[in-house]
């Protein structure tokens, strides 16, 4: 959501650059389009991002911007560097961190004028509003525990560090994860992955914020997860660790804290655990909160029952749960780069969706929405429920050749799962084809000779029928992309006729 108020050179930047990240390269005429760019504008991102990453090997050919050398870079600190130009997260950042110089020092610093100034606070009161925070005498207030949340989200999301670990932090820390796990765990914060950084935040924040009192709202969603087994040995771990560095008894309010960070994001608490399973006490809770029932019962009139009851749905309830608890989505990072390129086939199901948490979480005509993010993901998600209970794709090979036939029949079954997908292999010549089964062929591969008479007698689209080619990567790429496409028009099917019946 915080994305949303940025500087709209900074966004498409960013843009620019996740898409480089993902592919490799992108096509400069399909991005100005996309985002209706005149020239002038395209070649200027291009400049400024090839001066930006200077250490990099940005190339453009022939319309096409090729990121070369990138395998082994983090995305989230490559996107770092687009953020750090961000005039309203420089002023946002100061308004949240404890100040050593006044407003208009710190302005003068930057070099930007009065006008400018109030231009950009004013940018940042609208975005704090949106999120139930203010701005009094130059600092944000509200909630401590929303405060923390949007100190975490600058620094883990847009690279604005304000509170730095120190070593009593990282100790503290350590200690508070080996005490929630089984004896002999011995973690190092520096070995650990990326997506954990999040939380050790969040939990660093305990200690550099100690000063500031917290209270978590106790709404229904978050005593019923605090009923779980968790809470307890949470808290146990967090009065052998955590109280001892701060030299006092954990309060409620502190304690609430702790397992609200937990249950919000990415950790490895009680990870060596075999008498815990975290995920299942999450589904566990779900059953018994209100909101989350009322989503249930919206995707199984959506869906159907069998999609609600499967393991994967659960799964999907049971996140979005944690996202849920006390409106902590606003400030809970993008932990998913998404690739959105499918999602033009669900956007039916984005819009009901959309609508339909609106009503569960009583938004309609309110401040709050959802950050689309959370809604993309969570349509991806139920896209891919969706897919897992699709019919296996109908194939036909046509050849008239049996080794051709026994050559593609050893090549498909070794990169395509009969989940994916059923392969009948008929000779042509020798077999006599039913054509009332044909016109039920999904795809069919066939040599070209047959390909005329086939698109004429089969009633298959014509999209839908590919030469036989050879056996390399290029052809599975090739017959790859062709099954993915048409699992996605399966999905649109389902998804166009959900819609007219919930509508």
């Amino acid at each position: 959501m915080l994305f949303d108020f940025l500087e709209e050179k900074i966004k498409l930047k960013a843009y620019l650059m996740t898409a480089l990240l993902d592919d490799g390269e992108i096509n400069l005429d399909h991005f100005k389009t996309e985002y209706a760019l005149s020239e002038k504008i395209l070649q200027g991102l291009i400049s400024e991002l090839q001066i930006l990453y200077s250490d990099f090997y940005l190339v453009v050919k022939s319309r096409t911007m090729v990121l070369f050398h990138y395998e082994t870079l983090s995305k989230l600190e490559t996107l770092h560097t687009i953020y750090r130009e961000s005039n309203m997260l420089q002023f946002l950042a100061y308004f949240i961190a404890p100040q050593n110089v006044s407003f208009s020092e710190f302005t003068a610093k930057k070099f930007i004028s009065v006008a400018s100034a109030y231009r950009i606070k004013k940018n940042c009161k609208l975005y704090l509003e949106s999120v139930k925070l203010s701005i009094q005498k130059n600092k944000v207030t509200g909630p401590e525990y929303q405060i923390r949340l949007l100190i975490a989200l600058l620094q883990y999301h847009f690279g604005f560090i304000i509170y730095p670990f120190d070593a009593t932090s990282e100790v503290m820390i350590r200690d508070f994860i080996e005490y929630s796990n089984f004896k002999g765990c011995d973690y190092d914060l520096k070995d650990l992955s990326e997506e954990y950084y999040y939380f050790y935040i969040l939990v660093n924040l305990a200690w550099k914020r100690k000063e500031y009192k917290v209270e978590i709202p106790q709404t229904e969603s978050f005593n019923q997860l605090k009923k779980s087994i968790l809470y307890m040995e949470l808290s146990k771990a967090a009065q052998k660790s955590i109280a001892i560095h701060l030299g006092i008894e954990l309060n409620e309010g502190l304690l609430d804290y702790l397992y609200l960070v937990f249950c919000i994001s990415d950790g490895p608490l009680f990870s060596n655990r075999d008498d815990i399973n975290v995920n299942e006490e999450f589904i566990f809770a779900s059953y018994k909160i209100s909101k989350s029932k009322a989503f249930k019962n919206f995707c199984g009139r959506l869906l159907g029952r069998e999609f609600i009851d499967s393991q994967h749905f659960k799964d999907i309830n049971a996140y979005f749960l944690r996202h849920f608890i006390c409106y902590c989505y606003y400030f809970i990072p993008d932990f998913y780069f998404l690739n959105t390129s499918r999602l033009s086939y669900s956007k039916d199901l984005y819009h009901l969706l959309d609508r339909g948490l609106a009503d569960i979480f009583n938004l309609k005509g309110g401040n709050l929405t959802f950050s689309k993010h959370e809604t993309v993901l969570l349509t991806m998600q139920l896209s891919n429920l969706i897919e897992t209970f699709l019919a296996p794709l109908s194939v036909y090979v046509i050849s008239s050749s049996n080794i051709r036939l026994q050559t593609y029949q050893v090549m498909l079954n070794q990169y395509f799962t009969s989940k994916i997908a059923e392969f009948f292999f008929v000779n042509y010549q020798t077999t006599q084809i039913d054509e009332k089964l044909l016109k039920k062929a999904d795809i069919i591969i066939a040599e070209r000779r047959y390909i005329s008479s086939l698109k004429n007698d089969s009633g298959v689209a014509i999209q839908d029928i590919l030469e036989i080619g050879m056996n390399n990567k290029q052809y599975h790429e090739l017959l790859l992309q062709a099954i993915i496409e048409k699992r996605d028009q399966k999905v649109f099917e389902y998804i166009s006729k959900m819609k007219h019946k919930i509508l």
